[in-house]
């Protein structure tokens, strides 16, 4: 538990201080995340006897996280950067095949290699976006953001161990329990519905989230407490197929990159685009 709670705090350090600076020390954090978590699951892959080109994934899965980010030019006008970023890894993943003696080419290897990238830098890349956005709001819904997650993630935990008895997909995550995931749920709603409250009284960069509805930022609360979770059982799903109990051994006590940001990554698109409709 210790080496657990040490290892969360710098997580969390580390994470927070991007946020706060902005601009490329978040966008190289997320991307960098985006990297290291794809190269992750091409080493599950590789366990599961598969072969992906992972010089092609490491350079796709920031450059897809970027793209996406990338989203308009300053005038709102679509860009095409998330799609030329997947057309030329479709094409690279295929060379990377063909280059391969015969008896070493695999569709599995082609369609692992782009999978991977696309599930975390396509994903992933909406943190990014979510901080970009506009007057204030990009810091103010990346820190809901982080909270709701944590938040989450942490009741679970907690409540499970505490008072955790009906197993909850035992063939995906056996430790998970009902509990535990009710604890997770009413905590992200409960850090919803007190956020604007909370942001009016610290105030600062937090700030414009006080002029939001309490209904309106516990309902956000309510759809992380969903969709994080089901991140979390997806990643899990991906180790499960080649009995992993962890994607890598970069965090004590918690596992790889992969194994802290599986719920977040689900999490950042509807965050994103609830955020920018509310702010429009």
């Amino acid at each position: 538990m210790r080496t657990r709670t040490l290892s969360a705090a710098v997580y969390v350090a580390v994470f927070v201080a991007a946020l706060a600076r902005g601009g490329w020390a978040w966008a190289g954090l997320v991307a960098a995340i985006a990297a290291v978590g794809t190269l992750e699951l091409y080493h599950l892959a590789r366990a599961g006897g598969r072969w992906p080109t992972l010089a092609v994934g490491a350079a796709m899965a920031p450059a897809m996280a970027l793209a996406i980010a990338a989203g308009s030019d300053a005038h709102g006008a679509p860009m095409p950067w998330p799609g030329a970023v997947l057309a030329l890894g479709v094409i690279a993943a295929f060379v990377a095949q063909i280059a391969r003696p015969a008896d070493r080419r695999a569709l599995d290897d082609w369609a692992v290699t782009l999978a991977a990238p696309v599930y975390l830098g396509g994903l992933l890349g909406h943190l990014i976006a979510l901080r970009g956005l506009p007057d204030g709001h990009g810091l103010a819904w990346s820190a809901l953001a982080l909270a709701l997650v944590w938040g989450n993630d942490s009741a679970a935990y907690l409540g499970g161990r505490a008072f955790g008895r009906r197993p909850f997909f035992p063939s995906l995550s056996p430790r998970k329990t009902v509990e535990g995931g009710l604890a997770g749920l009413a905590a992200s709603v409960g850090i919803g519905w007190a956020a604007p409250a909370l942001a009016g009284a610290v105030g600062g960069g937090l700030a414009p989230l006080a002029g939001v509805s309490p209904l309106a930022t516990a309902g956000v609360g309510l759809v992380v407490g969903v969709v994080g979770p089901a991140g979390d059982l997806a990643e899990s799903f991906l180790k499960r197929q080649v009995g992993a109990k962890d994607s890598g051994g970069w965090i004590p006590g918690h596992g790889g990159i992969l194994d802290r940001v599986d719920s977040i990554a689900f999490a950042a698109p509807v965050l994103y685009y609830v955020a920018s409709w509310l702010t429009a």
